[in-house]
């Protein structure tokens, strides 16, 4: 592939990273990626009687001790509760509170609705065909072995 293309894709990644900021304003208190806490939480829970942490950590395909601290931050503020399950007491369950679930309807649901309406004239073909590259490029570099030793000692 063209070197300057990949430098264009490169570029566009930046971009991309910057519609993060963006995003409605959260809570002080609030990251983005506790947005997607909530949401996992919110969609693990249509599909599922009851929502564990490591349900959580394999739908955001993070780590256990990352998402058990994003968790607890949701918790410390209200958004969530963690319920001991009845059968194993070292598992907790996981629900969103009423505040919780007003978090995700503005943060996720209304804002999602807008957006679609925003994206309107992009055609739903190319955006899918966007994601689908993204998601492509992540799977090659996230299994590349580009040696990453500066040629020079710092």
């Amino acid at each position: 592939m063209d070197t300057n293309l990949t430098r264009a894709f490169l570029d566009a990644c930046h971009k991309a990273k910057r519609i993060i900021t963006y995003l409605p304003p959260l809570p002080d208190w609030m990251t983005p990626r506790q947005v997607k806490v909530i949401d996992a939480i919110h969609q693990l829970a249509q599909n599922q009687q009851a929502v564990c942490i490591s349900d959580v950590a394999k739908h955001m395909e993070g780590t256990m001790p990352s998402i058990t601290r994003m968790i607890t931050t949701l918790e410390k503020h209200g958004a969530i509760v963690k319920l001991p399950d009845a059968a194993d007491r070292r598992t907790h369950m996981l629900a969103l509170t009423s505040y919780g679930e007003e978090l995700y309807t503005h943060y996720i649901e209304h804002f999602h609705n807008h957006i679609a309406e925003v994206f309107a004239d992009i055609d739903e073909d190319e955006m899918r065909t966007t994601i689908a590259i993204i998601d492509q490029v992540e799977s090659i570099l996230k299994n590349d072995t580009f040696d990453d030793t500066p040629p020079f000692p710092r």
